[in-house]
């Protein structure tokens, strides 16, 4: 049962979906994810 866990790269919402799940749970999640712009990210 890991404390922290370390994505790469969230690529798609099914792994944005699990990280979230993950964090909710009590987990301390890291992550990058790549785009253009700031606003893209959100």
């Amino acid at each position: 049962d890991p404390d922290v866990i370390m994505i790469g790269e969230m690529r798609d919402k099914e792994t944005a979906d699990i990280a979230i799940e993950a964090s909710l749970t009590g987990h301390l999640v890291f992550s990058t994810i790549h785009t253009n712009s700031a606003v893209e990210t959100v």
